[in-house]
């Protein structure tokens, strides 16, 4: 399964210097957190917004980075894969409620999957999925670029990664 692992920014004080608000549960990140310079350069994903409702509609609480004043602008690129946005997981939920994540993690591949439908070919989807150590207080990005089927066993992957660096 291609999955990478590397160190990712540190979220909250990222957040805090845009003026943002960490979450605690779910949440989904720029693409560009790690590297924009200013609230205004951020950019999500175009498949933010379908997500979003699909969240809402399965009773998934998404924490919003954003106050109702900001605004993040959406990227939206015509190629033959889908990239999807960021998610963070807060160590709290990840460890409290592994069933939302799972629900959550649930609903993005079904999305994955059904984008894809009726398209002959190679598909690829890129998602990442950011989690916080307890202990070191350190990001981890765990980044999947691959079919969507792989999707599921990506999340159990990163669910058992958490779940070894946290006990």
């Amino acid at each position: 399964m291609p999955i990478e692992v590397d160190d990712y920014v540190n979220v909250d004080t990222q957040l805090k210097a845009f003026g943002m608000n960490m979450p605690q549960g779910i949440a989904f990140l720029p693409r560009n957190l790690a590297t924009a310079d200013s609230p205004s350069a951020l950019l999500h994903e175009s498949s933010v917004s379908t997500l979003r409702i699909l969240f809402r509609q399965s009773g998934i609480v998404e924490d919003r980075i954003e106050s109702p004043e900001q605004t993040i602008l959406v990227l939206q690129e015509n190629a033959f894969e889908l990239t999807l946005p960021a998610l963070f997981i807060g160590i709290s939920l990840l460890t409290e409620n592994a069933a939302a994540v799972n629900v959550a993690l649930s609903v993005i591949a079904n999305y994955a999957t059904d984008f894809f439908k009726g398209i002959g070919g190679e598909r690829r989807v890129k998602f990442s999925i950011v989690v916080e150590d307890r202990y070191t207080g350190k990001y981890k990005r765990f980044r999947y670029s691959g079919d969507p089927a792989g999707l599921k066993e990506f999340g159990r992957i990163v669910e058992q990664a958490s779940n070894d660096s946290n006990s």
